[in-house]
């Protein structure tokens, strides 16, 4: 029986711009925001596009992030996107609360 490596990935990081935001949740559930009458509020990810060069012309790719917040982002903001060199559709949203904040909220849990 043999392991399988893992190969350690170097992610490149990229300027993206938020250019639609989907629904999450409704708000019907504790995981929404709440608003000053104590009712939920919906939740949005972005769905971001960014831009890589690959020998010598510019691709553009979409992804819809993970991360769901409200208020829904805001359309044509910049935001940072880690992508896989080797693989540029395989991609995530860069931002620090994208990032850290389960780790961080599952850390002192």
């Amino acid at each position: 029986v043999g392991f399988k490596a893992h190969r350690q990935i170097t992610w490149i990081s990229v300027d993206g711009t938020i250019v639609d935001t989907v629904l999450c949740s409704t708000g019907t559930s504790t995981s929404g925001g709440r608003n000053g009458d104590g009712q939920s509020n919906p939740t949005y990810a972005p769905v971001i596009e960014y831009r890589i060069e690959n020998d010598g012309s510019s691709v553009t790719h979409r992804f819809t992030s993970n991360t769901c917040s409200w208020p829904a982002p805001r359309v044509g903001n910049t935001i940072n996107v880690l992508y896989d060199p080797e693989d540029p559709f395989n991609a995530v949203n860069g931002s620090f609360v994208a990032l850290w904040l389960v780790p961080i909220v599952l850390f002192f849990m």
